[in-house]
């Protein structure tokens, strides 16, 4: 019952500490005219939008890193929880994935929004940046991702498969490649990923004290709380927008979690609403250019992608559709868990 309490207390932190920064940071987001500039070719609902502070993401980072400060600067807290809460590998490596990512997203928020380059990072450099990112998470932490001198276990449901680092590596970047640009496409309606995500970090705080990692669960936990406090700003009609800062964060710390319980195959369960979203937009970009080359006229699948935005063109209203994602999300997170239950990650 103790536990229950310090973890309920963990997620309460972080919402109150979020609820917080947001009051405090949104007028200053308003003072520095970073507002949102809404694409021409988006749902002409959007239009209204335009202009909404955006890189909010820092109310829910900040948070998070102030809560988790406070966690283990307290002694009676240290003493509550023991040994399973250090500051070790694991730590740096999810605060690492976290605030990497969050760099590279104000960067590109910054130079769209504040110096009005409206291209911002251009799609190669964000994604040369993304590769050096990872490349250095995995090269400094090798230790803590190797489960042998030169090799990794890849957990699939009861199977474990051994293979060699060299061969990871890559897979590994994939991993984190495809997470960050997930989370980036779905971020498209007010609420819809902030509340999707933790929804997500819930199912991988289950996950992690399964494994006993305790300290792996509080930081998935404080960023939950975190992330319903900026709900309070976030949510429809949005009065700020969490912009890549906060989507290519959240994206990054979804892979490090997982790369840290070995549950890289259950990203996928998990995050199945943002490897969706993802497919939406691969295979509307797909079928667009065949039918083009074949027909000589481009054809759509969707009225618009990611598919959000395609039922929002059908007339599905914002606060609906972002529910039944929300449902959706639970039910993967609901899987998640139960396969990871009946699974081998509880050897790690």
């Amino acid at each position: 019952m103790d536990t229950i309490l310090f973890l309920s207390f963990s997620v309460l932190l972080g919402f109150v500490t979020s609820a917080i920064i947001g009051k405090v940071g949104l007028p200053i987001l308003k003072g520095l005219k970073a507002r949102q500039e809404v694409r021409e070719e988006g749902p002409e609902a959007h239009k209204s939008k335009s202009g909404t502070p955006t890189m909010g993401g820092w109310f829910f980072i900040l948070a998070t890193l102030l809560s988790l400060f406070i966690l283990s600067a307290s002694k009676t807290v240290i003493g509550f929880i023991g040994d399973s809460f250090s500051l070790g590998d694991s730590f740096f490596f999810l605060l690492s994935g976290l605030l990497f990512y969050a760099m590279i997203g104000f960067i590109d928020d910054f130079l769209k929004v504040v110096l009005k380059q409206n291209l911002g990072l251009r799609a190669w450099q964000k994604l040369v940046l993304q590769i050096v990112v990872v490349s250095f998470l995995v090269i400094f932490f090798q230790n803590l991702i190797k489960d042998t001198e030169v090799a990794r276990d890849i957990v699939i449901l009861q199977w474990i498969i051994q293979v060699p680092f060299w061969v990871y590596v890559p897979f590994v970047v994939l991993i984190f490649l495809a997470t960050t640009n997930a989370t980036n496409v779905t971020d498209g309606l007010d609420g819809l990923l902030s509340g999707c995500a933790a929804i997500s970090f819930v199912a991988f705080a289950f996950i992690a004290l399964m494994q006993n990692k305790v300290g792996v669960a509080i930081f998935c936990l404080v960023l939950t709380g975190a992330l319903l406090g900026f709900l309070l700003y976030n949510k429809h009609p949005a009065k700020v927008f969490m912009g890549d800062t906060g989507s290519l964060a959240i994206g990054g710390l979804l892979a490090a979690v997982a790369v840290v319980l070995h549950a890289e195959f259950l990203l996928v369960i998990i995050g199945g609403i943002y490897v969706f979203e993802t497919f939406s937009v691969l295979l509307q970009v797909v079928y667009f250019k065949y039918t083009k080359k074949r027909y000589g006229e481009g054809r759509r699948i969707f009225l618009m992608s990611p598919f959000h935005h395609h039922l929002e063109l059908k007339g599905w209203n914002e606060q609906k559709i972002v529910r039944i994602f929300y449902i959706v999300c639970t039910g993967c997170a609901i899987v998640g868990v139960i396969l990871a239950y009946f699974s081998n990650f509880n050897i790690y």
